[in-house]
């Protein structure tokens, strides 16, 4: 780790070069340049969550003094480049999270027969969709929770109604079609006898960093902290910080 104090060292010119070659100052008028806007109560509050984690990392005498306000800071370049890697960092942690510790929604989608095999069918996913939960159709003695992809070996065998999945063992392939002119993300579901009825479509949303529930705000700073390192080349930290990300599960499960 005798690197790790050189990297620290650096910490401060690298985050102010960089934030220098960003447009996140304002306007003059407090508006802000940046696109960002206003920073409410509970994202700045994350935000500052996000400057506490990269003091653990870099002591504040050797890179930066943070001021950790209650209010939204806009004319605040740090806290404004943060805001803008929140969401990032929040749909990586919903992605990789234990599915227990996510927030849920259900689905009202209606299942589409396909038009030339009555077996087999396609829903498509809600546009707030990320992650698959538990999917079931009515038929099926089981529910699917993980589904397959297009490259996955096993995708060549749905082709195939001797080999395909069935009531007893289905399968669920997320794959795109397009719709309405737009490519959209879609269910395949594999297969059922003769109805198309859906029991069960629950998945992980897409959502703001604030929105998301308290318990994974830990993981979500730290994930957030290790993205700025990342950015600015300090991989030892980098790579600290998203051990600490996935440490916060383990206490949750």
């Amino acid at each position: 780790m005798g690197t790790l104090v050189s990297e620290k060292l650096q910490y401060k010119t690298t985050l102010i070069a960089l934030l220098e070659s960003l447009d996140l100052g304002t306007s003059g008028d407090g508006t802000g340049t940046g696109g960002i806007g206003e920073i409410d109560d509970a994202r700045m509050a994350l935000i500052n969550l996000v400057k506490i984690k990269l003091d653990e990392l870099i002591p504040q005498g050797e890179g930066v003094v943070y001021n950790l306000e209650s209010k939204p800071n806009i004319s605040d370049p740090l806290d404004l480049y943060i805001n803008g890697l929140l969401d990032e960092a929040a749909k990586n942690v919903l992605q990789t999270a234990p599915k227990q510790l996510c927030p849920v929604k259900q689905s009202l989608e209606s299942a589409v027969a396909n038009a030339t095999d009555n077996k087999i069918g396609f829903v498509k996913c809600p546009d707030d969709y990320l992650r698959l939960f538990a999917f079931r159709m009515t038929e099926w003695k089981r529910q699917v929770e993980d589904p397959i992809t297009t490259n996955d070996p096993f995708y060549l065998e749905q082709g195939n109604k001797y080999t395909r999945g069935g009531i007893a063992k289905p399968v669920v392939v997320v794959n795109r079609r397009i719709i309405v002119d737009a490519v959209v993300k879609v269910l395949e579901y594999y297969s059922v006898n003769s109805s198309h009825a859906i029991n069960r479509f629950l998945y992980i949303p897409i959502m703001p960093a604030e929105d998301t529930p308290g318990n994974l705000w830990d993981s979500i700073t730290w994930t957030c902290a290790a993205k700025i390192l990342q950015n600015i080349n300090l991989t030892d930290l980098s790579r600290l910080a998203f051990e600490q990300a996935n440490l916060c599960y383990t206490n949750l499960r």
